[in-house]
């Protein structure tokens, strides 16, 4: 799914590294604006650093993100960049070069991957997340320069039982699997849920896909396929590809809804809390909030009141309206008993868990010595 709104759009917005956003070259971003880093005497120029910086801020911001978490971001990006320069200055000393042509498949590789599953392909990635053709080469050179290194260091770095059981210990929810529900769910997606008209014609479409499933003449995931096909992003459906999926509800999670008489008081309590409710009111008001909160709150009694009653593999008998359309909710298997994994069940999981950790931690520590090996200066105050 594309991004509509443009990180760079965002930042200026907020008028921050104004000089930033230039142009860059195919093969590589001009040298312009104030020198932000120095690093072995290299100066790193604001134009250098437009590209990771965007990317970033693209990725991980969002309408809550503060100026202060944005800079934040920023500053991390910088170091980012400089720390692969450093890795990569320290190992070209010790006579390691990077393998050009690994870094050209690779690159050629993600690309292509980027052009089949992006909406609109490689150039409207590169547009939505305000980036040059130049930074893919470069984020798949720091991929190549991690793996470097972490082969080069791997086979010094132990890991103990001890130190796996402690990592057990201390993610103990990961390996914790409760009694409860495994479902999927599959949306006719409308633009406007408080549109009548619109939403008659959606429940209907849907009431049809599920008719077909339960006759055995259309499966789950081709009635979503085909959806997803007449409803594009294109067209401004642009939310079922995001809440389409499957889930897990655990029992202790969920309110005992079994009956029709334990469903209807549910709704009824629903009905109460958000009385004061009415689609058609201002989207900043409170009725317009109450009566969001009701759909979402009728949607989640029905889905719980469905998985306690379907048999596995089967699908509800009618759709369920959500804030986002309509949905298809199936069954698909049942957990009778909670239990916890046993350390011999996942202990080559978590040696490779304990190992991402070690070697991460190792090449921070290697990084820092490259910061004082080279003379980092970072010369910006502030962002």
């Amino acid at each position: 799914m594309r991004r509509f709104m443009k990180i760079v759009s965002l930042l200026l917005a907020v008028s921050m590294l104004a000089g930033i956003f230039v142009s860059c070259k195919k093969d590589g971003p001009k040298k312009e604006g104030d020198i932000m880093v120095i690093y072995n005497g290299t100066p790193v120029y604001e134009s250098e650093l437009q590209d990771i910086i965007n990317y970033t801020l693209s990725r991980k911001m969002n309408q809550q993100t503060t100026t202060e978490e944005m800079k934040i971001m920023m500053g991390e990006s910088i170091g980012t960049y400089v720390q692969f320069k450093i890795i990569e200055l320290d190992f070209n000393e010790k006579g390691i070069e990077v393998d050009e042509k690994a870094v050209k498949a690779r690159y050629e590789q993600e690309k292509e991957g980027i052009e089949e599953s992006y909406e609109g392909g490689y150039q409207a990635w590169m547009e939505d997340y305000g980036v040059s053709e130049y930074f893919l080469k470069e984020e798949v050179r720091r991929y190549i320069l991690t793996d470097m290194y972490f082969n080069q260091v791997k086979d010094d770095i132990t890991v103990s039982e001890e130190e796996m059981r402690k990592y057990m210990n201390l993610h103990a929810s990961d390996y914790y699997h409760p009694a409860g529900y495994e479902w999927t769910m599959i949306f006719r997606e409308v633009k406007d849920i408080t549109d009548e008209t619109e939403c008659a014609t959606a429940e209907a479409e849907a009431q049809e896909y599920i008719n077909k499933i339960a006759a055995g003449t259309l499966t789950l995931e081709d009635a979503k396929n085909e959806l997803l096909a007449k409803y594009t992003a294109k067209d401004g459906y642009n939310k079922a590809t995001i809440y389409n999926g499957s889930d897990f509800t655990s029992y202790e999670d969920m309110p005992l809804v079994q009956t029709k008489e334990q469903f209807d008081a549910l709704l009824a309590e629903m009905e109460n809390v958000y009385a004061d409710r009415d689609p058609e009111a201002d989207k900043n008001s409170q009725q317009y909030a109450n009566y969001m909160h009701w759909v979402a709150e009728c949607f989640e009694a029905e889905t719980y009141y469905a998985l306690q009653n379907l048999e596995e593999g089967t699908v509800y008998a009618k759709p369920i309206k959500n804030f986002i359309g309509y949905a298809i909710v199936r069954l698909d298997a049942v957990s009778e008993e909670t239990y916890f994994d046993s350390f011999d069940d996942v202990k080559n999981e978590l040696f490779l868990y304990v190992l991402e950790e070690k070697l991460q931690q190792s090449l921070i520590d290697y990084t820092n010595e490259l910061h004082e090996k080279y003379d980092v200066q970072y010369l910006y105050t502030s962002l």
